[in-house]
Formats: C-alpha cells, sequence, structure tokens
C-alpha cells in the first residue's frame, strides 16, 4: 500500500507517469480523474496533511488510484472522497477490465490504514463502471455501514431528438412551444464553443451566471471564495487542453442572455452550471438552452448520455431526465471505538427520524434533564 501524506507535490509527482497510464487506459477517461485534476482539487481544497492517496497494485502494476482527504470532525478522524458543493464526483480510477482486482483489492488497502474512524464515499453513479465497487467489498468484509441510493437525472440520446422532444409530458412541450413562438418574435440565435474559442468566452459566461439569483445569493462562481476562483480558472484549461470543455448560449438581440458550462468525458457529457439574465425571464430561456443542447448534442454525436446530476429542488431537470438513474453515498465505520460509536449514535439518529414520537418524546426528555440542571444551578 502506497499512502501519499506529507509534502504532496513531490508524492503525487512520482506517480504521474503510473497514474497518466492508467488513466489513458480506464474506460471512462473522466477529466475528474486526469492527474492534473486531482493535483488542482488538492492544490485548492486540502491541506499537506489531509492527502490520502491509495494506490492500488497487481502484481506490482498500478491497476488503479483512490484520491481521499482526511479531517477530523467533531473528535472524529473522517476519510472522504474529493466532494464539495462544486464537484459530485466520486468514480474511481481503474485500468479497463481491472474491475474485480479492484473490488477485492482497493477495500484492502483502505481497511488495512487504521488512521480513519468513518469513511465517506458520495457521487458514484449508476450508469459509471464505479458503481459497485466500494458498496459490494464492504459488504463481503463485514464492517458497519449505512449505503444510500438517490436519484440523478440524465438523458440517454439513442433516439433523434423529434421523438425524444415528443416524448416529454404534454405540459413541458406546451410551455416549450409558447416559448420558441414567443423567441421567434426577436432576433436571437443559439451558440456552442467549445476548447480553447469556449476559454475566450468564459468571462462571458460568469457575468451571464452572476446576473440572476445565483449572484444575489451569493452562489455564483463570482461569489464563490478564492479557492473557487482558482480551482475553475485551473479546471477550464485543462478542459480546453483536451478540447472537452464547452460553452452553449442563447443570444437575444445580439446580447447573451443565456449561458450553460459543460464538458465531455469519453461519451458522456457532464453539464455542470447555467445561468440566464432574468430580465429575459418570460422567454424561459434556460428551459430553451437546454433543448437545443440536448438536439445539438444529438446531431453532432458529441456523446451518448447528458447528465445533469443529482437535486433538482424546483423539478426542472426531471423534465428532460428519459431513464432511471441513481447515485450512492456509502458510509463506512472502522473497527475501532470511535467509529463502532459513531456508528450506533448515526443508527439512533435514523431511527428517531423514522419515529416521530420517539424524537418528541426524547425531546421531552432532554427538555426536562436541561431544567432539571438550570434549577440545580440556581
Amino acid at each position: 500500500m502506497n499512502k501519499i501524506r506529507k509534502n504532496y507535490i513531490s508524492d503525487l509527482d512520482a506517480f504521474r507517469d503510473e497514474w497518466e497510464h492508467v488513466h489513458y487506459e480506464s474506460s471512462e477517461k473522466s477529466p475528474f480523474l486526469s492527474f492534473e485534476h486531482i493535483n488542482l482539487w488538492y492544490r485548492c481544497f486540502s491541506t499537506p496533511d489531509s492527502i490520502r492517496v491509495y494506490r492500488i497494485s497487481e502484481n506490482g502494476k498500478a491497476i488503479g488510484f483512490i484520491p481521499m482527504r482526511m479531517e477530523k470532525r467533531s473528535g472524529l478522524h473522517v476519510l472522504s472522497n474529493l466532494i464539495n458543493d462544486h464537484s459530485c464526483y466520486g468514480d474511481i480510477l481503474f485500468r479497463k477490465g481491472s474491475e474485480s482486482a479492484i473490488k477485492s483489492r482497493l477495500i484492502d488497502e483502505i481497511l488495512s490504514d487504521g488512521t480513519w474512524d468513518v469513511l465517506n464515499h458520495r457521487f458514484c453513479y449508476s450508469f459509471s463502471d464505479s458503481d459497485h465497487v466500494l458498496p459490494e467489498g464492504y459488504v463481503k468484509k463485514g464492517y458497519y455501514y449505512f449505503l444510500r441510493k438517490e436519484p440523478t437525472y440524465t438523458v440517454i440520446l439513442n433516439k433523434p431528438f423529434d421523438e425524444y422532444y415528443r416524448s416529454r409530458s404534454p405540459n413541458m412541450r406546451s410551455q416549450m412551444n409558447r416559448s420558441r413562438k414567443r423567441l421567434s418574435t426577436s432576433s436571437h440565435k443559439f451558440k456552442h464553443c467549445q476548447g480553447s474559442d469556449a476559454v475566450e468566452l468564459w468571462p462571458e459566461f460568469l457575468r451571464i451566471e452572476d446576473s440572476g439569483w445565483k449572484g444575489k445569493n451569493g452562489t455564483s462562481i463570482l461569489k464563490s471564495g478564492e479557492q473557487y476562483q482558482r480551482y475553475y480558472n485551473g479546471f477550464i484549461n485543462l478542459l480546453s487542453k483536451t478540447n472537452d470543455l464547452h460553452l452553449y448560449f442563447l443570444e437575444i438581440n445580439n446580447k447573451n442572455i443565456a449561458g450553460i458550462f459543460g464538458f465531455t468525458a469519453g461519451d458522456l457529457f457532464q453539464y455542470s452550471k447555467i445561468g440566464y439574465d432574468e430580465e429575459y425571464h418570460s422567454y424561459s430561456p434556460s428551459h430553451l438552452l437546454y433543448l437545443y443542447l440536448i438536439e445539438d448534442i444529438m446531431k453532432a454525436g458529441l456523446a451518448r448520455r447528458i447528465h445533469l446530476y443529482p437535486y433538482d429542488d424546483s423539478g426542472y431537470k426531471a423534465r428532460y431526465a428519459n431513464e432511471e438513474t441513481t447515485f450512492s453515498d456509502i458510509t463506512v465505520y472502522n473497527r475501532t471505538i470511535a467509529g463502532h460509536g459513531s456508528y450506533f449514535f448515526d443508527k439512533l439518529k435514523k431511527r428517531i427520524a423514522r419515529n416521530p414520537i420517539l424524537a418528541e418524546h426524547i425531546r421531552h426528555s432532554i427538555s426536562g434533564v436541561k431544567n432539571f440542571a438550570q434549577k440545580i444551578s440556581r
């Protein structure tokens, strides 16, 4: 087992050639799992002593890598994959054809590391080769764990666009037809740019995304922290080098009023961010741009699936999804005192959440203890 902890820049560089070779021979070739992206992520969001990279080998030859980070939370040592509000991708890098070896060896490598109490691994997707690697391994080892599966939203591009459009709900088609008719009364055009051309228009996308509710709520990229600025600047340039960076715009009266940022990962198109100028909300610009993106990718043969990612509070992603796909989150508890204690505490919390009567009883009990403590203190 090879764990990288300190002096991580030089340690990572020592694995660059192996990492790039494994990435080249992987089935998905995701930009998220490239050596450059992992290095960038660590530089922006981690401290040197939090770095954990596990090298998985067979007969001395690297067959996979899993980058993680260690954090101390409420007294627990928590090992987690590289996830934050702007990065919801939890696949594992491994050579195509080495799935069986990865399932056993990866789990053994992580479990043999006794420095963590709880492991959180999030956002493995059901259409990914990585989806069943972690859960199956931990079940076999007999460790305590919780596995959660939730919907994500994808569009499989296996039919012509007209047929896809007819399969959408009558309400959606009626709304889109009205929006298209309204749009036809204005001078407009849809635009798609890629690679270095998209880098040049990146500030324009940032302007659009910041002009709406995201900017007002402080959740746009421009309103994010300095480390996120560095991350996105680095990420789009990495994507540009492999021609995987894509921006889509809707222009009305010579003004870009909506934009989408996404990128290709093999035969998958990863939708990432969208923004629009709220002055033009009557046109439903984001919905029109979504439809154009789907149609353009279909016609160009750019990908066979579009991933819109999970979480859909307003229900708009569900309008476009035409297949049932999920993401999985797994929490594993190590055989440490803290690990076992955390498992039983989390199990109790889940039981309370499912039982309102028990929750109310516990709330009253805690309140009674606090009142008694206050009386004694007087």
